[in-house]
């Protein structure tokens, strides 16, 4: 590792479900941004990944999110060891 590289770890979530469109994966980290809601069903705030986002952020790393409609959707959490 180069000088001033900081070792990462990196946790990868994947599924092969039917993915997002780009325009959709842009809006996952707006506040109260509910991707998917059923009328009269409450899932959530749309806060979750604003929030892991912002604490991996804090902690020197980040939280992305990668997605292909008909492919799937991967998550990446980094963090400095």
């Amino acid at each position: 590792m180069g000088e001033g590289a900081q070792a990462k770890v990196a946790l990868h979530v994947e599924d092969s479900g039917e993915g997002l469109e780009p325009a959709q994966v842009e809006k996952l980290f707006q506040p109260f941004e509910r991707l998917g809601r059923l009328p009269g069903v409450d899932a959530g705030s749309g806060l979750g990944l604003v929030i892991a986002r912002a604490l991996a952020q804090a902690m020197g790393g980040n939280l992305v999110i990668a997605s292909q409609r008909g492919v799937g959707t991967r998550v990446t959490l980094e963090l400095p060891q």
